[in-house]
C-alpha cells in the first residue's frame, strides 16, 4: 500500500518529520518525549539535516519540524529552513510553543513565520 511509503506520524501527510531536537524548555506532562529514555537530539547540525532533507526529497512535499521544542535553537532553525528553501520547492512546517527566545528574538521569529508555509502552536 502506498500509505506505507509516507514519512508521517498517522501517514495521511507526504512529509519529512524532522526531530530538530530534543531539548525543550517545557516540562509538559503529556510529553511522549519526557518519557523515552533513548539518545536526545541536543544541538541540532543544520548542514548535515538540510543535506538529508535535499538529497532525500524526491516524493515528499512537506517538511515538518517537530522537537523537542525547534525554536529553543530559533537561528539554527532559521539558518536550516534557508538552506532547504534555496534547494527545494518543499514546503515547511514547524510545531513550537513559541519559546521565550521567540519574544526575545522577535526579528528571528519573524523571519521564521515568513519563511514557514505553517506553523502548530502547542500549548
Amino acid at each position: 500500500m502506498e500509505i506505507f511509503s509516507k514519512n508521517c506520524c498517522d501517514g495521511i501527510y507526504n512529509s519529512m518529520d524532522v526531530h530538530f531536537t530534543s531539548v525543550c524548555d517545557n516540562k509538559c506532562k503529556h510529553c511522549i518525549d519526557l518519557k523515552y529514555k533513548g539518545i536526545g537530539i541536543d544541538k541540532p547540525d543544520i548542514y548535515a539535516i538540510a543535506e538529508s532533507i535535499v538529497e532525500n526529497r524526491s516524493g515528499y512535499d512537506d517538511v515538518l519540524f517537530l522537537g523537542g521544542e525547534p525554536c529553543v535553537y530559533l537561528k539554527e532553525l532559521v539558518d536550516c529552513i534557508k538552506i532547504i528553501k534555496s534547494n527545494t520547492s518543499l514546503k515547511i512546517y514547524v510545531t513550537t510553543s513559541v519559546p521565550k527566545i521567540c519574544h526575545d528574538n522577535r526579528s528571528t521569529f519573524i523571519e521564521l513565520l515568513e519563511l514557514t508555509d505553517g506553523r502548530r502552536i502547542k500549548g
